[in-house]
């Protein structure tokens, strides 16, 4: 009988140093998680700082380019030989070839405004995407271990993003078994 109750100790303790083992990995597992948080967050905050910094200077060119843009206009648009302010009585001061300015400045200005959106849209399909977890890589440009065989080379592929934990978290199967 004390055989027995010997062995029953035993094995207890054997659980107990087996808890206290696991306990010890899962914690030293937590503090690394913790430690990786730690400095996701200071890159997080770094990240911040410059896009702040961006966007003041963003808005400093903007406010430059509203004072000095009409002037800019103006001075160009009278510079232009469409006019000729030094004409006479009954000369036009406006030249017959006034309608190519306005022709070509629609159609530049198109230009500029349908690439504009074209590129805004493809941002926002991406941050869409982002936000959605998942990402779109051109294959062209990335590491070519990210290329499975049967895929093209060039087209892009939304690809699933592992949740952060699953990422920065170390395995701890099979701990504790014996």
């Amino acid at each position: 009988m004390e055989q027995i109750s010997s062995l029953m100790a035993q094995r207890d303790n054997y659980y107990s140093q087996a808890i206290a083992q696991e306990s010890a990995v899962l914690a030293r597992g937590a503090r690394q998680d913790n430690k990786l948080m730690a400095q996701l967050a200071d890159s997080s905050r770094k990240i911040a700082t410059t896009s702040l910094r961006d966007a003041k200077a963003m808005k400093a060119i903007s406010v430059v380019t509203m004072v000095f843009l009409p002037a800019t206009f103006t001075a160009t648009y009278f510079s232009t030989s469409f006019w000729n302010l030094r004409a006479g009585p009954g000369e036009s001061v406006v030249s017959g070839n006034h309608w190519i300015y306005w022709v070509v400045t629609v159609i530049l200005t198109s230009i500029v405004n349908i690439s504009a959106y074209a590129w805004y849209r493809r941002n926002e399909r991406v941050v869409k995407s982002l936000e959605e977890g998942k990402v779109i890589v051109p294959l062209q440009h990335s590491l070519k271990k990210t290329v499975r065989p049967g895929h093209d080379e060039h087209k892009s592929e939304a690809r699933d993003i592992k949740p952060l934990h699953h990422t920065l978290r170390p395995s701890f199967r099979g701990v504790g078994s014996a």
